[in-house]
Parts: structure tokens; sequence; C-alpha cells
């Protein structure tokens, strides 16, 4: 699964739940000539997740992919409301969905809307 296949059903699965998730849009290039000079910042993290009384900061990955040095400044520059949100494939227990904080892994569930429940109840507060 690609992470914007990822990014995509974990925000149906929010809106399900009655959050809303606010996409965050990669920069655009302004043509083929200029895609390596481009000089706009990097996003900070793919969404915003609003909860009925909470905000949180979300980047997703797939697999074991690490962050990029600009997500790791942007989190320890937000703290405690910046969250990775991870989905790995493995062969015995099939898809598995994580919260991580500081490259530590703080929750693990095998259900989509556990994933967000979590962050319902207040994540890591």
């Amino acid at each position: 699964m690609k992470e914007s296949e990822f990014c995509k059903l974990f925000a149906d699965t929010a809106s399900l739940l009655k959050c809303k998730v606010v996409d965050i849009p990669d920069t655009k290039m302004i043509n083929a000539n200029n895609r390596h000079f481009n000089k706009e910042k990097r996003r900070p993290f793919d969404f915003i997740l609003v909860t009925p009384t909470e905000k949180f900061f979300i980047e997703a990955k797939v697999a074991y992919r690490k962050q990029k040095d600009h997500q790791i400044a942007t989190e320890d520059w937000l703290g405690s409301d910046y969250y990775v949100i991870r989905r790995r494939e493995t062969k015995k227990r099939g898809a598995i969905y994580s919260v991580e904080q500081k490259q530590i892994q703080i929750y693990e569930t095998q259900d989509i809307s556990g994933l967000v429940k979590y962050f319902i109840s207040g994540g890591n507060r």
C-alpha cells in the first residue's frame, strides 16, 4: 500500500468517527525544467487530524520508512502534538498500525479504527 492510499484510508475512517482530516498539500513544481531547483519549503507533515476535542499534526509512513530531517525538526518544534502513524504488513498478523513519537512506538493495533480512536481518546496525554 502506498502512503497516499494509507492517508486516504485513515481520512475515510476518521470521517466515519466524526473527525476531520485537513490535508497539507505538497509543494508544486512550476514545470519539469525546474523540478530540481524548487526552493519552496517542504511540507512539515501530511495532515492535521481534528477530533471533537483536540488537534494533532500527523505524518504518515508505510512499512519501515524513516522520517526525513525536516520532519524530525518539525517534530522537535511541535513537541507532543506531532505524531507519526505507520502501517506495516506482517506475514503472521497482517496489517499492523502504530503510533510513534520521537521514533518510539507508543501504541499498536490491527484495526485502523483503533488508530483513530486512540487520538479521539486524547492520544499520549
